[in-house]
């Protein structure tokens, strides 16, 4: 590997050996995350919180999963820094602090809900090269559980905040929903890409 230093005139400046430790550590971190997405959408994490350490397969009988691949899940996230791994009792814990940006019950601070959009991305790699080619666009089918999580994401940054924050923003707005107006529903959530007309009589 070369060690030359590119253009000065360049904002991007340091050696081909800085750039490929940095390429490696995007790769390590985007298996990380993949796994993150997994334990996620397998309650893993939620799991894990309300465990004392454990071992492989007391965490894979809680979760109700195969402990071969809860072993190797297991590897992956221990070697990224999010587990805890204690080689003398062989077992494994997810730190309080790590737990309250990782489970359900960390809503809204629950940064695994996000994870799920890089191999969502990645799911539709084949799609979007013949885009690339033909200049076509995306449908919202070519993206596989991309509503699922689209809701999640959005109960979080916006559902959550909805009554204490951003109904507000519309002077009398919470007062009229209150009392009972019509609302257009215009694919914000699970049943996307329909338009339901209902009446609200009082915010949830």
């Amino acid at each position: 590997m070369t060690s030359q230093t590119f253009n000065p005139l360049c904002k991007l400046t340091g050696t081909a050996d800085d750039f490929t430790e940095t390429l490696v550590s995007m790769y390590n971190h985007g298996a990380v995350v993949s796994m993150i997405s997994i334990g996620h959408q397998l309650g893993i994490f939620d799991q894990m919180a309300t465990m004392e350490p454990a071992s492989i397969n007391e965490i894979a009988c809680s979760a109700g999963l195969n402990g071969r691949y809860v072993r190797e899940w297991l590897a992956v996230l221990t070697t990224g820094n999010v587990i805890e791994y204690d080689p003398a009792s062989q077992t494994y814990h997810l730190p309080p602090h790590h737990a309250a940006c990782l489970t359900r019950s960390a809503s809204p601070a629950n940064m695994a809900v996000t994870s799920q959009f890089i191999p969502l991305i990645g799911s539709i790699e084949s799609r979007l090269l013949e885009c690339f080619k033909s200049g076509e666009g995306l449908k919202y089918c070519d993206y596989p559980g991309f509503h699922r999580v689209m809701s999640e994401d959005s109960y979080q940054t916006v559902v959550h905040d909805l009554v204490d924050s951003i109904l507000p923003l519309i002077p009398g707005l919470s007062q009229r929903l209150q009392s009972g107006i019509k609302v257009m529903d215009a694919g914000c959530g699970m049943r996307s890409g329909t338009c339901i007309v209902k009446t609200r009589s009082k915010i949830p």
